[in-house]
């Protein structure tokens, strides 16, 4: 409705993360979605791979699939499609991709069909950066100054509880857990550096009210300060959105990808700007903590 395009392209493909289409299937670590260990997830088990089925029962909106052949043959179908169903007629193309070339292949496609709306992942924002930015240098930004990172890690996959552990042999940053008996909020605000703000791996509340206070007490100390050289982490899909809506955020811009489907963007926060990084639970590196903080805080080209 925002966009006012009715045909929408969706690839929530992301190769360079083992997440790849065949058939209309979301796959990961070439497993169905749902035998893979997205399917054990405790806090949102995904349990169903077909992309359309997921769009017919949230949206309603009549789907396509466009498979893998057609992607890597240069799309004959897809275009006969986009040509042909009119454009006042709500539709949704579901796209195979497996590989990043794939990704690129469907980015060249849709710079070729602007009344398309790109649905998907950082994969596919990935292969179209480059086409809508081209000779856009007055849309690109530079990683800002950093001396502080408070992490806010709702997800409660494996891999997240891994990072914050490993971090503890090298960083030694102070992590708060909320899921006790006492409300840590206090805690939050009394510490100074670099600070991970967790769920206990056995909470004794339900995880979203602990989520939302999290939050709140990580606002209430931005609010104390100045976020121009702080960068927050948002690890969990469910935390980043409580993290955006708790700090009144209603538009990033990016600024680049530090691992693949990890990304740094900029808002505006008060009277101030503030550096936000999201991903996945499941994303990044064991050591993702101290390549992260090594990334903000050195001089680099993004």
């Amino acid at each position: 409705k925002v966009t006012h395009k009715n045909h929408a392209v969706l690839c929530s493909a992301n190769p360079s993360n083992n997440r790849t289409i065949i058939h209309g299937k979301l796959l990961v670590d070439d497993q169905p979605l749902e035998r893979s260990a997205m399917a054990a997830d405790p806090k949102n088990p995904m349990i169903q791979g077909e992309i359309s089925k997921i769009i017919s029962h949230t949206s309603g909106i009549p789907a396509s699939k466009i498979d893998l052949v057609d992607v890597q043959n240069g799309f004959p179908h897809f275009k006969r499609l986009l040509k042909t169903t009119p454009r006042t007629s709500r539709h949704i193309y579901i796209v195979d991709a497996k590989t990043n070339d794939d990704l690129m292949r469907l980015a060249t496609l849709i710079a070729e069909y602007p009344h398309v709306l790109p649905v998907g992942s950082s994969g596919l924002a990935r292969a179209l950066a480059p086409m809508w930015l081209h000779g856009r240098a007055d849309v690109c930004l530079d990683l800002p100054f950093v001396d502080q990172l408070i992490a806010v890690v709702g997800s409660k996959h494996i891999n997240s509880r891994n990072q914050i552990e490993e971090q503890a042999k090298s960083l030694h940053w102070p992590v708060v857990e909320f899921g006790h008996v006492r409300d840590p909020c206090k805690e939050v605000g009394e510490k100074i550096d670099n600070l991970i703000v967790t769920l206990n791996p056995n909470p004794l509340a339900n995880p979203d009210d602990l989520i939302a206070r999290m939050v709140e007490c990580v606002t209430k100390r931005l609010s104390l300060v100045s976020t121009s050289t702080m960068a927050i982490l948002a690890s969990g899909g469910d935390t980043a959105l409580a993290l955006v809506e708790g700090l009144g955020i209603e538009q990033f811009q990016i600024i680049g990808e530090f691992q693949p489907g990890v990304v740094a963007s900029q808002a505006q926060y008060g009277a101030d700007h503030i550096t936000i990084i999201t991903k996945s639970g499941s994303f990044g590196s064991l050591t993702f903590f101290e390549e992260l903080w090594a990334w903000l805080t050195q001089p680099h080209v993004i």
